[in-house]
This record gives C-alpha cells, sequence and structure tokens, in this order.
C-alpha cells in the first residue's frame, strides 16, 4: 500500500488530469479514518458549478482505484436534507471528515464545519406518529415471521425487518442509521448488547435454521416502545402527515397535457377554496423532476394547514376528489417534501412564504394565465423591474451583478439533463443554449423593451409584497456555504442567496420551466445594458 504522502500526490495528479474545471475539491472515506486496506477506493468529492446531476465512478489510476463523486454545489442542500431527514447521515459524515485538496473560493472552509456540526446535532427526531408508523411496519412483519413454517421463505421478510428494526433502534434514540457496514458500526456504538444478539440471531437463523432468536430480539425492541400491535390499519397510519402541512405531488407524466394539468389545478384550488370547512393557504410550483427517466417537471402543491385537519377531514376529500373526479393527472399524497428546505430554516421561510401564496392567487385569479408563456414573460419582467426598485434600490450597478450571479447559479439547469457526463460535451451544451437564448432575445427584443419599460400592467401594488424580505433579520442564520459564486461582503452574500432562492421559487410558482429559469435574468440584463 502506497504512504498517505504519495497517495495524496497521486490524488492531485488524477484531479490535475481529469477534474480541471473543479469548483472545490476533497479527499474523504477510509482514506483520511486510516481504515483503507488494499480493496479500498479512494474517494474524491469533486464539487462542481457546471452539472446538475451528482455522480460517481470507480478509476484505475496509478495502481490505485479512486472513486470521484460529483457534486453540483447548487444540489448541496437538497443532499443535506435528505440525509438529515432520512438519518442516513452518508453525505454529512463524508464531508465532515474530508481533508481539503483545493478551495480558493473557501467553500469547502465553511461547509466542512457546518456538517461537523449537523453530525453533532444528529437526524430529525422520530415524532409519534413515526414511532407508531415503525411498530406498524414492524408488527406485519413479525407476524409473517411468527407464523411462517418454511424458513427458505423467510429469508426475505426476516432481512427486511431486521433492516427496519435496526433503523428504528438507532432513530429513536437520536442517532445516525447509515447503511451497509456503517449501519453495524452505528449499532455496536449505541448498544453492544444488542449488536452481538443481533449477530447470534442471524447466525443462528442462517446456521441453525431457528427463528427463536430473531423474534425474542425484535419483540424487546417492540416491547421497549409500546410493544407488538394487535390491531392496525397499516394504509391509514403511513398515510398520515405529522408536520402542519400537506404536499400533493402532481405527476405530469412523461407528455405534459398541459390541459388536463389545469384542469388537476383547478379542481383542487377549488376543493380548497370552496368546499373546506377552513380557509386554507396554499401554493403550486413547478419542479425538476425526481424521477429516473423522467422527461417532464411535476407539478408540487403545499398546503399548510393544521396536521389533525389534514388527517381527519382534507385527505378522506382529497380521496372523494380523485374517485369522483374523471380526467385529472395522477395525485400523490401526502408527498415527502419539506417546503423549507431551500430557505435555511423554519422563521425564515414562514417570513417569506407570504409572497408565494398571494402569487399563486394571482395567476388563478387571472385568466388564462396557467402555463401561458406570454403571461409568464410579461410578469417576470415587471417582476424583476419592482425587485431592482424594492430590493436594489435602482442602483443599476449592483441590480446586473445580482443578475450576473442568477445566470451562474441557474445556467446548468438549461444544459445538463444528466445524460452527459464529458466536460467537453457539456461546455458545448451550453454554448448552444447561450446561442439559442440569443436569437430568442433578438426575435422578442422589441417586446421585451414594450413590456419592461412600460407601467406595471399587474395590479396596483402587488409587488409591494416584496418588501416581505426587507423584514427578515437573521440573515445571519444562513449557512455561509450557500453564498458560493459570490465575493461580496458575507451578510449581503446571504441576503443575495436567499433572493435567488425566494425568485426561482416565484418563477416555478407561475410555472417557468425549470430548464428556461435562466432566460430570465439573460434578458433582463440585456435590457439594462442596453444590448
Amino acid at each position: 500500500m502506497s504512504s498517505k504522502n504519495t497517495t495524496l500526490k497521486i490524488v492531485k495528479s488524477f484531479i490535475r488530469e481529469n477534474y480541471l474545471n473543479q469548483y472545490a475539491c476533497m479527499v474523504s472515506g477510509s482514506y483520511v479514518e486510516g481504515k483503507n486496506n488494499q480493496y479500498s477506493d479512494i474517494d474524491i468529492l469533486i464539487f462542481v458549478n457546471d452539472r446538475n446531476t451528482v455522480f460517481n465512478e470507480t478509476l484505475p489510476f496509478e495502481k490505485l482505484k479512486i472513486q470521484p463523486i460529483i457534486i453540483p454545489i447548487q444540489n448541496v442542500q437538497e443532499i443535506l436534507w435528505v440525509d438529515y431527514i432520512t438519518c442516513k447521515g452518508a453525505f454529512i459524515n463524508i464531508i465532515s471528515k474530508g481533508e481539503i485538496i483545493f478551495d480558493n473560493s473557501n467553500f469547502l472552509k465553511h461547509l466542512i464545519p457546518h456538517t461537523k456540526n449537523l453530525e453533532t446535532l444528529g437526524g430529525r427526531p422520530l415524532s409519534n406518529a413515526d414511532i407508531h408508523k415503525f411498530r406498524v411496519k414492524i408488527s406485519s412483519l413479525l407476524y409473517d415471521v411468527m407464523g411462517g413454517e418454511n424458513l427458505d421463505e423467510l429469508v426475505f421478510p426476516i432481512n427486511t425487518i431486521l433492516d427496519l428494526t435496526s433503523e428504528f433502534k438507532l432513530k429513536i434514540s437520536g442517532n445516525w442509521c447509515g447503511d451497509g457496514k456503517y449501519r453495524m458500526r452505528h449499532l455496536k456504538a449505541l448498544d453492544n448488547k444488542f449488536y452481538v444478539k443481533l449477530i447470534e440471531s442471524i447466525n443462528e437463523f442462517y446456521v441453525l435454521k431457528s427463528k427463536k432468536k430473531i423474534i425474542n430480539l425484535i419483540s424487546k425492541v417492540l416491547n421497549s416502545h409500546g410493544g407488538l400491535l394487535p390491531f392496525y390499519s397499516k394504509e391509514k397510519t403511513l398515510s398520515r402527515v405529522t408536520s402542519k402541512y400537506l404536499v400533493i405531488e402532481i405527476n405530469t407524466e412523461n407528455k405534459l397535457n398541459k390541459e388536463k394539468i389545469k384542469k388537476t389545478i383547478l379542481t383542487l384550488v377549488n376543493l380548497f377554496d370552496k368546499k373546506t370547512s377552513k380557509k386554507l393557504k396554499y401554493y403550486f410550483f413547478l419542479s425538476k423532476q425526481v424521477e429516473v427517466n423522467k422527461i417532464e417537471q411535476n407539478i408540487y402543491m403545499i398546503v399548510e394547514a393544521d396536521n389533525n385537519y389534514i388527517n381527519d377531514y382534507l385527505t378522506t376529500h382529497l380521496n372523494l376528489l380523485v374517485s369522483n373526479t374523471p380526467g385529472l393527472s395522477e395525485l400523490l399524497f401526502p408527498f415527502q417534501f419539506d417546503p423549507k428546505s431551500r430557505f435555511s430554516n423554519e422563521e425564515i421561510y414562514n417570513s417569506v412564504s407570504p409572497i408565494f401564496f398571494n402569487i399563486s392567487k394571482l395567476v388563478i385569479k387571472t385568466n388564462n394565465a396557467l402555463f401561458n408563456q406570454a403571461f409568464q414573460l410579461r410578469f417576470s419582467l415587471t417582476l424583476f423591474k419592482e425587485i431592482k426598485h424594492h430590493w436594489f434600490e435602482n442602483n443599476s450597478n449592483t441590480f446586473i451583478s445580482f443578475l450576473d450571479y442568477l445566470i451562474k447559479c441557474w445556467i446548468v439547469f438549461s444544459y445538463d439533463d444528466g445524460t452527459s457526463c464529458t466536460t467537453s460535451t457539456l461546455i458545448k451544451n451550453k454554448q448552444n443554449v447561450l446561442a439559442k437564448f440569443e436569437v430568442m432575445y433578438l426575435q422578442q427584443r422589441e417586446d421585451l423593451l414594450k413590456t419592461y419599460n412600460k407601467t406595471c400592467s399587474i395590479e396596483n401594488d402587488f409587488f409591494k409584497i416584496l418588501r416581505i424580505t426587507n423584514n427578515v433579520t437573521n440573515f445571519e442564520d444562513i449557512p455561509t456555504y450557500k453564498t458560493y459564486l459570490l465575493n461580496i461582503n458575507e451578510l449581503e452574500a446571504k441576503k443575495w442567496s436567499l433572493y435567488k432562492e425566494v425568485i426561482f421559487r416565484i418563477l416555478s410558482i407561475i410555472l417557468v420551466d425549470n430548464r428556461l429559469t435562466t432566460y430570465i435574468p439573460f434578458v433582463i440584463k440585456k435590457i439594462e445594458n442596453n444590448d
């Protein structure tokens, strides 16, 4: 095996030869822990701003197995949120213990301590409803295991129940649960006696063909938290929400049927506005697709209400709506998504969310606004003109710098569809997109100038709601790593990072395709520069 210094030299040589365009990079994994062996690969985390998709590969290089993990910087907060919500902690752990190789912009200097703090705080605590869900799942499987006569048929149920039980034990104790070998490491660190009994029960099942110890071990875990459930509704339990909002996914399938989606949105709005016993706050937005090989983006609806009202009343009415209304898009609810995740904390999100509720209502109230590109462009031009006034006090130079920042952050959404992995292809894609934007602008220039320069056609004083951002008093709570691609005062950079998220959510609410979002600041910059 190579010495650590020799390995590091090889790693740096690998990066120079293969990843010259990285924003920052670090080495991590078993290498930095001193646990690597002849079969280990060297984990290199390469943070980039010119890609939109996380991917990794294992490559041979000078007798080493090197695994570069490519992480788009604009995806970091989602990655950390998924780690937190699932309690897996894989990325949080690997980033927190990483050793910096390259970090000219101090991105990792701020990200590493942030992940170390997240690792100390632990994953999302289990609510009483979460605990009940685990008990339902484990009870259902345990009944199958206890009643099963053919041990060969129990191999997969037993693997599943052991996975669930170990996850439950770790999560309810406030620990990260990890996957694979890390799960066992976490269990051993938490409760060595349980760890030993788990190994013994697995050996007894596979070697002695007895399930007794597994049944006893799992029963003991359940007994510590209310015991085996004799009666339960699995479907009802697993569909309950614990937060004060309901997320509905409107599946666009792989063929964008705009009329079908319009009908679905308007039917949901009619339910929330006229057929519920409470006045509900809601907004919808377009989000990038999450499924593999999914072309079209899905639409999500956020409905704020007391969770008891959601569970006892609203979901029942939604199910009736789906059953009794033909021609709707497929609805999935409750969908696991945290609308606050891009806004750093709940307080900041609550400060700016009235903007989203109001704009959603405006879109619904405006005749034929859904998927109307003329409305989208007109609204966006007016929005940015008002942003220049309310957020930048009509300072053109600062505003243009902000537009440049948005273009740098968002342009990758326009050219990286996840199918290309070579830098040369992505650079060509980017050049093609910018050329396309230029042609579109020249074709639309006259109308764009007229719209931008005329008096706001949106209802009077509507955009004064943008001043809400001035009420945010805790910009300092925004993690510094989110200020990537900015070289300005730290507090001002945090403000800009929040402005960026607010604008992106607004454009998603008026259903601008995420892949075309960059065109808006591109156009505004052209107009501001009199191009």
